[in-house]
């Protein structure tokens, strides 16, 4: 993965697509696998 760097492309993973029969768009959520997300509240 060009975008990330070679170093952080294994630690990264399709999380979702979402691509309509239309074919007029394609959205790719990629998440970290060492990703920690804190909620404060």
């Amino acid at each position: 993965m060009e975008l990330f760097g070679s170093d952080e492309a294994e630690n990264i993973e399709i999380f979702n697509v979402d691509a309509p029969s239309a074919g007029s768009y394609c959205h790719v959520d990629l998440v970290h696998k060492n990703y920690i997300m804190q909620f404060v509240g």
